[in-house]
Parts: structure tokens; C-alpha cells; sequence
């Protein structure tokens, strides 16, 4: 188990986009404590259109309606499954967590809007961003093996064709609302993680750069024994000097 802060360390666009969800949350929920109206209002100005007519009068919301939730259990649920396959997403040149997960809730957007499937309705919350995250890292490594409790280990493509079966099956009966945008930011991921295989990333952990970084020191540490400190290239005397202050 590595910590926190090794997380936060490798990983920092994937804890800022639940940082920011969880603190928009909070002020939203202080600001309709103190004031129900003014908190009705922010959601307003934030909350998606479901029409093409209402996505021009208000565009920005295209932009505002995936950092926002009311509910507190819809907020948990996409954050869990942002961090559980945010931690997967393969790192190197091309989707960074960030742009990935605004890319879904564009996509996300736009198919919500162009349907028109649920008129009236207005749309919020991160799930199609999320989903968006979640469809790449399985389009990229879906043989994965993940232990799940009680159902044992499953591959990874089996828990992403679970989450979005709800959502086919939901538009499949006619129950629109949010599934739409839901597959929309599905569509989004999948071809990010088309083009993820195309550049054959390779997925990296903050365990294999702590094994690298491992192997590297002793490897330095070897060869002072063998030919003395002076034999090191000035490389190899970074690394030996960030591990001696503890880097």
C-alpha cells in the first residue's frame, strides 16, 4: 500500500478533479443553507439544457454541469469510480486526466442536448466524465484482472459493460434522462482509448517508479563498492543526492 501523498505526488490532475468536485459541492450546500433561493439560482446558471434552443441561449453550461451535484450519494459513487480507474489511466504523451474527463463531459453534453430526449429536464453531475475516464483505461488494458469482494477477480471490461449495461438498458425502455449524456461520454473515452492502444502507452503506478527508483540506488550503491564515489556520472549523483535528502 503506498500512501496518500505518493498518490497526490504522481497523480495530481486526478486528485484536483475530486478536489474541485467535492469543495463545489461544499460551498453549493453552504449557499443554500444560508440562502435556499441564491442556492437554486447557482444551480440554474450551472444546469444543462436538454435542446439544442437552450444549449445556444446558454453554452456555457456545457463547461458547468460536470463539476456540479446536489446529491450527496451521486457525488460519492462518481468520485469512487473516478479514483478506482483514474489510478489505471495510462500516463506519457496524449489524454491526461484533466482533459480526458472534460473531453467525456463534452461529449457527454452535446449528445444530451442533440437528442432532446427528455424535454424540460435539466443535466448535472459527472457521471458521463467519469464514464468517459472509465471507457479508455478498459479500452487500453480490458484483460486487467481486479479482485472484487465476495465476486472474486473479474476482468476489467466486465466491470465497465456493467456500469454502462444500466444505462443501454435504461434508453432501451425509453428511461432517457441522464443515460443519454451517460453514453455520450462513453463514446468520448472510447475513442481516447482507441488511440491510447494506437500509441501502445504503457500504464505506470507510483510502484513501478518507486521500483525504478529502487533499482537505480542500489544499482549506484553497487558500483561505488565496485570503483569508488568518484566513478559516477553526474546523473547518477542526482539520483544518489535526492535519495539522501530523502526525495
Amino acid at each position: 500500500m503506498y500512501s496518500l501523498r505518493t498518490i497526490v505526488r504522481h497523480h495530481p490532475a486526478l486528485c484536483s478533479l475530486v478536489a474541485v468536485n467535492l469543495t463545489i459541492w461544499v460551498l453549493l450546500r453552504l449557499v443554500t443553507v444560508v440562502s435556499p433561493a441564491a442556492g437554486v439560482s447557482v444551480l440554474q446558471v450551472c444546469e444543462l439544457p436538454c435542446s439544442l434552443g437552450g444549449l445556444m441561449h446558454r453554452p456555457w453550461t456545457l463547461l458547468t454541469y460536470f463539476w456540479v451535484h446536489t446529491d450527496g450519494w451521486h457525488l460519492m459513487l462518481n468520485m469512487l469510480c473516478l479514483w478506482y480507474f483514474g489510478l489505471k489511466l495510462p500516463h506519457g504523451r496524449g489524454w491526461k486526466a484533466q482533459w480526458l474527463y472534460m473531453a467525456g463531459g463534452v461529449g457527454g453534453g452535446v449528445l444530451y442536448s442533440l437528442a432532446g430526449a427528455a424535454p424540460g429536464n435539466m443535466l448535472i453531475g459527472s457521471s458521463a466524465a467519469v464514464l468517459a475516464i472509465a471507457v479508455a483505461v478498459t479500452a487500453v488494458i480490458p484483460k486487467r484482472k481486479i479482485y472484487m469482494p465476495v465476486l472474486g477477480h473479474l476482468y476489467l471490461w466486465w466491470i465497465t459493460a456493467a456500469l454502462l449495461s444500466v444505462d443501454v438498458v435504461s434508453v432501451a425502455f425509453g428511461d432517457y434522462a441522464g443515460h443519454v449524456a451517460h453514453l455520450g461520454g462513453a463514446l468520448t473515452g472510447l475513442c481516447a482509448g482507441w488511440q491510447m492502444r494506437r500509441w501502445k502507452f504503457r500504464t505506470i503506478h507510483p510502484a513501478t517508479r518507486l521500483e525504478q527508483s529502487d533499482i537505480s540506488t542500489e544499482q549506484i550503491l553497487s558500483k561505488i563498492r565496485r570503483s569508488g564515489h568518484g566513478s559516477l556520472t553526474p546523473e547518477e549523483r542526482r539520483i544518489l543526492f535526492k535519495v539522501s535528502q530523502g526525495k
